[in-house]
């Protein structure tokens, strides 16, 4: 039987589901902190495949006097359109 040509799944993958799970946290001693979540979800197989949802969330802890905190939801659905 041949090797199997599949690379191990990293971290936070899931991929037979097509789920993947990152963030992020960023310290900056000047500026603030922020810590972003991404989800990306790109089923292999079945109804939904060709779709691909990423969400992300983003949050920012800015240090000042006149600093604002923000917070950043970002959905986006792409799907891929065969054209021949």
């Amino acid at each position: 039987m041949a090797p199997s040509s599949r690379r191990p799944p990293t971290p936070g993958t899931w991929p037979r589901a097509g789920l993947r799970l990152s963030g992020q946290f960023t310290h900056q001693k000047s500026v603030g902190d922020e810590l972003d979540f991404t989800i990306d979800f790109n089923p292999p197989y079945g109804m939904l495949q060709g779709l691909w949802l990423h969400a992300r969330a983003a949050c920012v802890d800015q240090h000042g006097d006149n600093a604002k905190d923000l917070t950043d939801y970002r959905l986006i659905l792409n799907s891929e359109l065969p054209l021949l």
